[in-house]
């Protein structure tokens, strides 16, 4: 089906696609991105920021990564099950999530390779940098997003996906365990009444995404 799994997204505005007006960019646990197009800037805002509330509320903490013998870089592994906490213990574990990223950012950069190392161990080295840096940005929002939400909606204690399920089942959704799917979530949530549109994107199109790598490729220039 087309439906697009949005545990542990993170929406944005797409500022550097230039073909299309009222753009975001949804890019997914799997390292997919995609781009859509809304009908106005209000319309944006409201997508970006309900794609991530709905993300940062109800995405199941982060697995350990693996253990082994190899010392190659690997990222996390992220749970597409839903969490089962509330939105105060949600936020506190985006909150840890985030001091836990920007230390090991900074072990990262202190043990940044020498000029002359191989080609190879730099390029995990800024492949492991831009995953850092990515991971802080989505936890922060979250964390922002949430430490909002509790503060306009104080007595909100129950974990999203409890709510969520006790809201389709008075609509006659059937049982609790039929949870619904993120996407329908979305679709509820935002009220837009119009449906956002893909973004065909060609070759030419996705170099303009690599762009906005251009602190990465300074800093392969810079280690080479």
């Amino acid at each position: 089906h087309n439906a697009i799994r949005i545990h542990h997204a993170l929406s944005t505005k797409a500022s550097d696609y230039t073909k299309k007006q009222h753009v975001f960019r949804l890019q997914t646990a799997d390292g997919a991105e995609f781009l859509f197009q809304t009908g106005d800037s209000k319309e944006l805002q409201e997508w970006v920021d309900v794609i991530n509330l709905v993300a940062a509320s109800l995405s199941a903490p982060v697995l350990p990564g693996a253990v082994g013998s190899r010392s190659k870089f690997q990222r996390q592994l992220l749970p597409s099950s839903y969490t089962r906490l509330n939105l105060r213990e949600q936020l506190q574990g985006h909150e840890a999530k985030v001091q836990e990223l920007e230390n090991e950012l900074h072990s990262h950069h202190a043990a940044a390779p020498e000029k002359g190392t191989r080609s190879s161990i730099i390029q995990e080295y800024l492949d492991k940098e831009s995953y850092l840096e990515f991971e802080i940005k989505r936890f922060k929002t979250y964390v922002y997003l949430l430490q909002s939400k509790l503060m306009a909606f104080p007595e909100l204690e129950p974990s999203l996906v409890e709510t969520t399920i006790g809201e389709y089942e008075e609509m006659g959704a059937g049982p609790a365990r039929s949870v619904p799917s993120q996407t329908a979530m979305i679709m509820s949530a935002a009220k837009t009444g119009t449906a956002v549109r893909p973004v065909k994107r060609s070759m030419s199109d996705r170099a303009i995404s690599q762009t906005s790598q251009a602190p990465v490729t300074t800093r392969l220039a810079q280690l080479l």
